[in-house]
């Protein structure tokens, strides 16, 4: 290969060989979902009691008694669709910072109310 221009050395060579080889290597190694009759890959939702409940009024009630994982796989394609996740997960990420931002807030209160206390100023 290096002889018919294919590569320039033998470095470059084994560097693309080794380079296809992890490559290889790592697909083979990514588990392929298992893919029922109906072409769907099962998943598994994980929700609290309450949720699963509501989740089954509105499957009895609105959806004339769709099973409960066919609703839930509804509000997701249309949540995609009509929300975009990536919108989705713009509004999780800035709730969390938001989160991390009181927290840091609180801390900083609470340094400043020990320091209080420290100094004499304020007691318990």
């Amino acid at each position: 290969m290096v002889a018919c221009g294919e590569f320039s050395t033998r470095s470059e060579l084994m560097r693309a060989a080794l380079h296809a080889f992890v490559r290889s290597r790592a697909q083979s190694a990514t588990p392929t979902p298992r893919v029922d009759g109906d072409g769907l890959v099962p998943t598994v939702v994980r929700l609290r009691p309450d949720e699963y409940a509501t989740f089954v009024a509105y499957a009895r009630t609105v959806c004339n008694g769709r099973p409960v994982e066919d609703v839930l796989a509804e509000v997701i394609r249309r949540g995609e669709i009509e929300l975009k996740v990536h919108e989705l997960a713009a509004r999780a990420r800035s709730t969390v910072q938001e989160a991390v931002e009181r927290r840091t807030q609180a801390g900083a209160l609470q340094e400043s109310a020990t320091d209080l206390e420290r100094r004499g100023v304020v007691g318990r």
